[in-house]
């Protein structure tokens, strides 16, 4: 059931290992429905999962970084997985985290110095390999967002697909400029769990502030990573009863809250 201010939505789990390829093909886990977004939707739209927000509550996504090798059985709340497309086990993890009914996001693999032509052949690849993301995301800071020709091309091949842009919250917000010139779903992350961080108490603190910034912003996107310390600690914090009227919401939700 719902706990107060924290929207905790069962989802169905995989028995099998992200690596062992038995894991349903990505379509049937998207979310969508007979009534729902075809195959010809934009990409944000086709992938998301299942989410409703009736009362109107601040949205707090939290998005963890990948670590290859893992995989997910089951998780009591929306969360979202960014696959880096480098990543040796990128298509089977994607696949297993939305046969989880989670959602992707892809962190594209790009050349050292990319200009805009390698930019577009290395999305071209990332994306035939690895479908079902909703977003393109630098989860870093470090990927794209810091390269203008990267960026542009980043934006162009969004508005082209339907997926959504995420970035973080540093330096000029040229990719959310440009997004928004575009007609691209775009969105910062505001707050991030230190990827060397161990201690419960900690990370717990760090929910707690994102938590209070979504209260304020209405929305907000906090980032970690797929660790068991990460995981273990964000589902305890979830699982708490807690005040506030926050609900924790998949990347999609707040990409197109953002877009509105």
């Amino acid at each position: 059931s719902d706990l107060p201010g924290v929207r905790i939505r069962r989802m169905p789990g995989i028995s099998a290992d992200a690596n062992s390829g038995s894991a349903p093909a990505p379509e049937a886990a998207s979310g969508a429905t007979d009534d729902g977004p075809g195959q010809n939707a934009p990409a944000l739209a086709r992938n998301a999962v299942e989410f409703a927000n009736a009362n109107g509550e601040a949205l707090l996504s939290i998005v963890l970084v990948h670590q290859p090798g893992a995989a997910i059985e089951a998780l009591p709340v929306p969360m979202t997985f960014a696959v880096p497309a480098s990543a040796p086990d990128a298509a089977e993890a994607a696949a297993a985290y939305r046969a989880a009914g989670l959602e992707v996001a892809l962190i594209p693999d790009l050349p050292a110095g990319a200009r805009a032509q390698d930019v577009a052949v290395a999305l071209d690849v990332n994306l035939s390999d690895i479908s079902g993301a909703v977003a393109l995301i630098d989860a870093t800071g470090e990927v794209f967002q810091g390269n203008r020709a990267a960026v542009a091309q980043i934006v162009a091949a969004a508005a082209g697909t339907g997926h959504g842009v995420v970035t973080r919250a540093q330096g000029l917000d040229s990719a959310g400029r440009l997004a928004d010139r575009e007609g691209v779903a775009a969105a910062r992350i505001y707050a991030q769990i230190e990827p060397g961080e161990t201690d419960r108490g900690a990370i717990s603190r760090a929910l707690d502030r994102a938590a209070f910034r979504a209260r304020s912003d209405g929305r907000l996107i906090l980032s970690g990573t797929g660790s068991p310390e990460h995981l273990s600690a964000i589902l305890a914090w979830a699982l708490e009863n807690r005040d506030g009227d926050v609900t924790l919401a998949p990347l999609s939700a707040v990409l197109q809250s953002a877009a509105r």
